[in-house]
């Protein structure tokens, strides 16, 4: 799930969804929350719809998170030997982020600040949230890295992490070095 984009001046509170389909293509939508209870998730847009009353297919904001989808279908590492790869974690698919031959599952991955959709160059910049694999089994911390997607392509800039008590990052995460 990439957090931290919305609300905005044009939607309100939602958040995209990446999954594996059974044809192994990854695929991603918006998840929103019912319309008559911001507070509660809309148990219809957990499937992705391209017309109807839970209409959350990515539109025009696949230009810019396309790009995730892509790393995670890519087979082989960056440059800098980073790799993203969809692995099984205690039984269950997930996106893994790897360096370095540590597999680090991927918790959320938070939008910290991104361009608009009608800008010439599109960028989104955050912090990816995960916990390290001890024995196979994931770790009882949280950590985060620096990510950022620009103009169709991903990298991780800082080979930092931070630690994190929770899932849900605090307010601090919006102080971390981008």
């Amino acid at each position: 799930v990439v957090a931290g984009s919305c609300p905005n001046t044009v939607c309100g509170m939602q958040a995209v969804a990446y999954a594996v389909m059974d044809s192994g293509k990854i695929d991603f939508w918006w998840v929103k929350p019912r319309a008559d209870c911001a507070g509660e998730l809309e148990a219809g847009t957990l499937h992705r719809h391209s017309h109807g009353p839970f209409k959350n297919d990515p539109g025009k904001s696949r230009a810019v998170y396309q790009a995730l989808a892509d790393f995670f279908a890519d087979t082989g590492p960056s440059q800098d030997g980073t790799s993203f790869e969809v692995q099984s974690v205690n039984g269950a698919a997930r996106g893994c982020l790897c360096q370095s031959g540590s597999i680090r599952p991927i918790v959320l991955i938070w939008q910290e600040e991104y361009s608009g959709m009608l800008s010439w160059s599109k960028f989104v910049h955050g912090q990816i949230m995960y916990q390290h694999l001890l024995d196979g089994q994931c770790g009882p911390f949280f950590l985060s890295q620096c990510y950022s997607i620009r103009d169709g392509g991903v990298s991780i800039p800082v080979r930092t992490e931070w630690p994190h008590d929770d899932v849900i990052p605090s307010v601090d995460i919006h102080w971390l070095p981008k």
